[in-house]
């Protein structure tokens, strides 16, 4: 059985990919594979990354790569999955840190379990590393029904996901744009097979790369372009979920499969109205569906707060 693959991805995070990396060779308990994939970066994350293992001379084996072209997240997740034979592949993000006992507890909660994806809890930190005072939670942490988590857009928290191979030999790859937490966690709330660690294992840093939010554009025309990108991502995790479910097994007319077809719809709706004005809604509303109206009114809503936020 080959070690397991400790997976480190990078893009542009320079500042932060040293102490990345760092924690990743640090890590306690059995001995590691880690690869660390850089997608092409346009600063110097990539030599950061060869100057920081020059002088690694620990019990891990080190292997360090560039893809030819800029991929994107699950493409490259993808790539990196297919290029290796790891039975667990523990998943870090280049500008967050992993705690120096992660691995070790992650492998423990996989030997005790029959998990196909182990998650924990985090330390949230700024920009600078300086630990904040809030918590962030996630479905997974709370959630037990099937159709709880069916349509939710907060599972785990993806920086500190451990998975199993087989979520990507049973289901496929991942797709091209959906967040990979939000397909994989489906993945194991499908198969019972979600453990929550509560405890940080990572120190998750915020207000960048990801974690930032469509709240820090200040234009209506910003706004919106960024909005509608988030709905056609969340359409796209529906719609994969939707493949999932069938995959495991659900029957068409299972309640979780209309579930996730409505919510599928309504993403395509807030689409449709997101630029419209009340009179186009309102037609909409009349030939269409009612429902248009309604989200129309709430992206209004939800632009107004972005915007004074911002």
């Amino acid at each position: 059985m080959s070690r397991p693959l400790f997976l480190l991805l990078t893009y542009c995070q320079q500042a932060f990919v040293a102490e990345a990396v760092s924690a990743a060779l640090r890590q306690s308990g059995p001995e590691l594979d880690i690869l660390i994939s850089d997608d092409c970066s346009r600063d110097g994350t990539f030599e950061t990354i060869k100057h920081t293992v020059a002088e690694y001379r620990g019990p891990h084996r080190v292997f360090v790569q560039q893809t030819p072209k800029n991929l994107g997240l699950n493409a490259h997740i993808n790539y990196c999955i297919s290029a290796t034979d790891a039975e667990i592949i523990i998943y870090g993000a280049g500008d967050d840190c992993s705690k120096i006992h992660r691995s070790e507890r992650t492998l423990e909660a996989f030997a005790r379990t029959e998990a196909k994806l182990v998650h924990s809890q985090v330390e949230l930190i700024d920009v600078a590393g300086r630990a904040l005072p809030e918590e962030k939670s996630a479905a997974l942490h709370t959630a037990n029904a099937l159709t709880q988590v069916a349509t939710s857009l907060t599972m785990h928290i993806g920086a500190t996901g451990a998975w199993h191979r087989s979520l990507f030999e049973k289901y496929g790859p991942l797709p091209n744009v959906a967040f990979e937490d939000l397909v994989l966690g489906f993945r194991a709330s499908l198969e019972d097979a979600a453990v929550f660690i509560d405890e940080p294992l990572v120190r998750y840093r915020t207000g960048i790369g990801i974690s930032a939010t469509e709240k820090d554009l200040t234009s209506k025309l910003k706004w919106r372009a960024a909005r509608g990108q988030r709905l056609r991502l969340y359409e796209e995790v529906f719609e994969t979920r939707l493949q999932d479910a069938q995959t495991f097994g659900y029957s068409e007319n299972d309640a979780v499969l209309s579930l996730l077809r409505d919510a599928a719809k309504d993403q395509r709706l807030r689409q449709q109205v997101l630029e419209e004005g009340f009179v186009a809604a309102l037609g909409r509303a009349v030939l269409e569906t009612p429902k248009a109206l309604q989200r129309w009114v709430s992206e209004r809503s939800r632009e107004r707060r972005a915007l004074r936020r911002s």
